[in-house]
């Protein structure tokens, strides 16, 4: 890398680039360091000082001057910190003195620094973090608490904690309050605080909304390589750019990173390196290597590259939508119009099994593929910001103090990611018992008496209205220590598995046999196709009850499943019969009711959605009249077994066909919409 300068630090610049690489720091970040150094070394010889001359003040000029010709990079302290830090390091500057602590904000964070670097041994971007969330956390107290700290109450750390989540995303919200946390059992430790107030920041949700990627099509695909110019330079480079985003699914920042030495031509290999320092050899795809020449050759033509790939169905990555130098115009149009279905995935092999391969390497698939498309695309995403702060109760005339605190306790709950729809109710409940007994402050007693009601419940039940009941408890005694919080331990109520019924192929026939005499005839059709879907797909009762119009494309074989459990989204490829079996359904419900009343897939014999309910009592009624009896007192004939049923058929088929199966389960795990392959494993294995 060279150094362009000749001054007094240019001696320093190879121990200054040796000591970043030791760091960590990549090639392109070493070179603007090196540059930053060089333009510093410029500076000084202009302004006719030498290196030992680097105060406090000569930097704050430096960073003045760099500011006014329009640098756009390193215009603060924090910048320069890592040149400064290792030019004092090595005597070549004197190490500048940090600016006075003068406002209460860094008289706190000061110490609070110290404390993270030499007790807690944090790393130094965890410990910048931490001070940045501190100082956000500082600046939303009054002012007279941010003067004196011993006046911090637990309402004020309530209520700065819910301004600063309201519309923040989840990993933003957990590391605020992660950091909120550290700093108050600090301040508690220093002895600034009165009490510890930890137990006043609330957990935020861990839940991640899973969504499905923005996809193009094929006809996308081929406007974006003919919007390159083959003629051109930038577009031979564009369309190489493009070939390894759609073929080999590499990342943006993997393709930028590639080197002439990372790919081998005569054996049609191409080095990869990845997130984390990760390197994987990676095999150019089967009838492609001569491809990828052509396109790094003059005179290519944009079909020659992007018809083969095409054909093979491999799926548009993301990527795609970051590489729009060369196709501008094209690109812009193709994203215009994006559909809101993903490339065609894969046919499902069999009615019980998923579709076989081997598993993808990490997480693109390795080419070269037998199937059309994969699954392992399906990749977690989150919903991108907490839920916003509503009103917890229905309205706030008349509300008791205890009824605010649960307001209030609601709306920070909820600016933390929680929904909380039956806690509100309980809780709402909860108030009215204490109001009726004429507390005011929350008992153990109270609370056991307030769980235990009805009498005739179930302990299960019980145990839910308790646990809500001590989780708003804890909130409150951090506010007022008053308020008993009720022991985890205080009602015990186990929670019966069910063992799940399997049922024989003979059995499903049976069950989708005794549909059709249900009445009216499309009550009847509707229940057959209904059981069928379940068994073929392991989909869950509800998400198949809450499928659209939109979520079912025939043409393609595909159903999307959409703010499924824990709010996460997948696509099922559906087996061709499956297809047929659903179009079939889709042309007697239009024949039955020209004009829709319901957007929803399955209809009931007036046209609305399907209740979960009905559903329920007419597979009752169906199980009953095939003679379909329990295996035991907690394996009985439900619904949900349709879907138990599928993944063991699906494991069987695996282990009879000598495949891979530990290596197959994230394939399983993605297809049922689980969040990791362990989910759901004891009831299957049960």
């Amino acid at each position: 890398m060279r150094f362009q300068g000749d001054g007094e630090l240019a001696l320093c610049a190879p121990g200054f680039a040796e000591h970043l690489a030791e760091q960590g720091y990549t090639d392109r970040s070493i070179v603007r360091q090196l540059g930053l150094l060089a333009h510093l070394d410029r500076w000084l010889d202009v302004q006719g000082l030498a290196s030992g001359a680097l105060s406090v003040e000569v930097v704050d000029r430096y960073l003045t001057a760099r500011r006014a010709e329009g640098r756009r990079l390193y215009r603060s302290r924090r910048g320069l910190k890592p040149l400064l830090d290792y030019l004092s390091k090595v005597g070549a500057a004197p190490m500048p003195a940090p600016p006075p602590v003068t406002t209460a904000h860094e008289r706190v964070l000061a110490p609070y620094r110290h404390y993270l670097v030499e007790e807690r041994k944090l790393m130094a971007a965890t410990v910048s973090d931490y001070q940045l969330y501190a100082g956000l956390f500082l600046s939303g107290l009054p002012v007279p608490v941010r003067a004196d700290l011993s006046l911090l109450k637990a309402a004020d750390v309530v209520k700065v904690v819910a301004a600063k989540c309201r519309s923040r995303s989840h990993s933003w919200v957990k590391n605020f309050t992660a950091a909120v946390r550290s700093l108050l059992r600090f301040l508690f430790l220093n002895e600034q605080v009165p009490r510890d107030l930890t137990g006043s920041v609330l957990p935020a949700a861990a839940w991640r909304r899973c969504t499905l990627p923005k996809a193009l099509d094929g006809a996308q695909v081929v406007a974006l390589f003919g919007a390159c110019d083959p003629e051109a330079l930038a577009g031979r480079r564009d369309l190489a750019i493009l070939t390894l985003a759609v073929r080999l699914g590499l990342r943006a920042a993997e393709i930028a990173a590639l080197e002439l030495g990372d790919i081998d031509w005569r054996r049609g290999e191409v080095l990869v390196h990845g997130k984390g320092g990760r390197q994987d050899l990676l095999p150019l795809p089967a009838g492609h290597r001569r491809g990828h020449r052509r396109v790094l050759a003059p005179r290519t033509s944009p079909d020659q590259v992007a018809q083969p790939l095409l054909e093979g169905g491999c799926p548009a990555h993301r990527h795609l939508g970051q590489d729009r130098r060369g196709c501008r115009q094209q690109g812009r149009a193709a994203r215009g119009n994006r559909p809101h279905r993903t490339a065609s995935a894969s046919p499902h092999g069999s009615d019980g099994d998923a579709a076989s391969r081997r598993l993808p390497a990490r997480d693109r698939p390795g080419p070269p593929s037998r199937a059309p498309a994969d699954n392992s695309r399906l990749r977690p995403g989150r919903r991108r910001f907490a839920g916003s702060t509503g009103g917890a109760l229905a309205d706030g005339v008349g509300m008791s103090a205890l009824g605010e605190l649960v307001a209030e306790y609601l709306a920070i709950r909820r600016a933390l990611g929680y929904k909380l729809t039956k806690q509100a109710q309980i809780l709402a409940g909860f108030v009215s018992y204490l109001e009726d007994l004429g507390a005011t402050r929350i008992t153990v007693e109270a609370a056991l008496g307030f769980a235990t009601q009805p009498t005739a419940a179930n302990p299960i039940w019980w145990k839910q209205r308790l646990s809500a009941v001590r989780s708003f408890a804890r909130y409150v005694a951090a506010v007022d220590p008053a308020n008993e919080v009720p022991p985890s331990n205080l009602l015990t109520a186990a929670i019966p598995r069910a063992v799940p019924y399997l049922y024989s192929a003979s059995e499903i026939a049976d069950l989708m046999t005794a549909a059709t005499v249900l009445r009216p005839a499309l009550c009847a059709v509707t229940h057959e196709t209904l059981i069928g879907l379940l068994a073929v797909t392991g989909m869950r009762v509800g998400e198949a009850i809450a499928l659209g119009l939109d979520d079912v494309d025939l043409d393609h074989g595909l159903i999307t499943i959409r703010f499924s459990k824990f709010n996460r989204e997948r696509i099922v490829p559906l087996h061709p019969s499956t297809v047929v079996a659903l179009a079939s359904y889709a042309s007697r419900r239009d024949a039955h009711f020209p004009v829709r009343r319901t957007t929803s897939f399955f209809t009931s014999s007036i046209g609305t959605r399907l209740g979960y309910s009905s559903v329920q009592r007419s597979f009752a009624r169906l199980v009953r009249e095939v003679g379909l009896e329990s295996r035991s007192a907690r394996c009985r004939p439900r619904l949900h077994d349709f879907r138990h049923r599928f993944a063991v058929e699906t494991l069987l088929g695996w282990y009879r066909s000598g495949d891979d199966v530990a290596a197959k389960l994230p394939l399983l795990s993605t297809f049922l919409g689980h969040v990791k392959p362990t989910q759901g494993s004891q009831t299957v294995f049960s």
